[in-house]
């Protein structure tokens, strides 16, 4: 059990990674400003996001659960990435780009986001 950033150190990130968590948030917008308050103010520094069932198993979850502890939001979709981004000053990052430079893995995770889901908020 544990909360972010409460359970972050005062130390400042060049990434921070939420795999397969941050559908149990309740507020991703302030998760994601608090996660890019803890980064180093430098290019690069990044904020990734992945599940590894996808969007669309996390879509199913929500839509089943109806106790605590299980998924409360789905995955952020690309108008939300886009409006996070502007928001904290940082560019969206969608698998093609973060996948591109890396041919060993892009034929594995290749496919949409209902079967891999990897973001990134890069800051600029």
């Amino acid at each position: 059990v544990g909360s972010f950033p409460e359970d972050v150190t005062d130390r400042l990130y060049d990434t921070i990674l939420f795999n397969g968590s941050i559908q149990f948030f309740h507020n991703t917008r302030q998760v994601l400003q608090d996660a890019s308050e803890k980064l180093k103010q430098r290019p690069g520094s990044r904020i990734v996001i992945s599940h590894v069932n996808g969007a669309k198993f996390v879509k199913q979850e929500v839509q089943q659960t109806s106790s605590m502890g299980v998924a409360v939001r789905n995955m952020p979709n690309q108008v939300s990435l886009e409006s996070y981004a502007k928001l904290f000053n940082m560019t969206a990052l969608y698998k093609k780009d973060l996948l591109a430079s890396n041919e060993e893995y892009r034929e594995e995770l290749d496919g949409d986001d209902d079967q891999f889901y990897l973001v990134a908020l890069e800051m600029n």
